[in-house]
């Protein structure tokens, strides 16, 4: 008697993820000041990031009442697009990317400017928390609010749509 077994596959889908960032902060590099960053992230079964960070320094500015006049700053603009690995666990990422960045960075004193344009190499690693469950897209804001938004179109005949909290409505 031959028998056979049927054996079944199990072949796991994972969905591609889109996902991005955003921070605000303070640079103490080679330009200090105030700083944004913003990334945006693919990932199906590798790491597909887009990041830029912008970093503005004002040294000094000089006003006619009240306009500027004279402007001195430092200013560094970097764009990278990086490929990598991400790992999820227990509500961590971690990843470790690298790529290829292109930056430019200004200085503009006396209302001379100069300019300096590079090629870089970056090697990012990170981890971040995030919430496991997911409840999908919710704008938050608190009662008084949504009741003067809600006079507000009334009074200008504006159509919005708002996602409220369940306990909201």
């Amino acid at each position: 008697m031959i028998a056979q077994e049927k054996v079944e596959e199990v072949s796991i889908k994972t969905n591609p993820v889109f996902f991005g960032d955003f921070s605000l902060g303070y640079t103490n590099g080679g330009i200090q000041g105030f700083s944004v960053t913003g990334s945006l992230n693919y990932q199906k079964k590798n790491l597909f990031t887009f990041r830029t960070l912008q970093v503005l320094h004002i040294e000094r500015i000089d006003f006619f009442i009240l306009f500027p006049t004279r402007i001195d700053f430092d200013q560094m603009s970097e764009y990278s697009l990086l490929y990598g690995k991400r790992m999820i666990e227990n509500g961590f990422s971690y990843y470790i990317s690298g790529g290829i960045s292109f930056a430019s960075c200004t200085h503009n004193y006396q209302g001379e400017k100069l300019t300096i344009d590079y090629v870089g190499f970056p090697i990012e690693a990170g981890i971040s928390w995030f919430k496991n469950k997911k409840n999908g897209l919710t704008f938050y804001m608190d009662y008084y609010l949504l009741e003067n938004l809600l006079a507000l179109e009334d009074l200008l005949d504006l159509n919005y749509m708002l996602i409220l909290p369940k306990n909201l409505m």
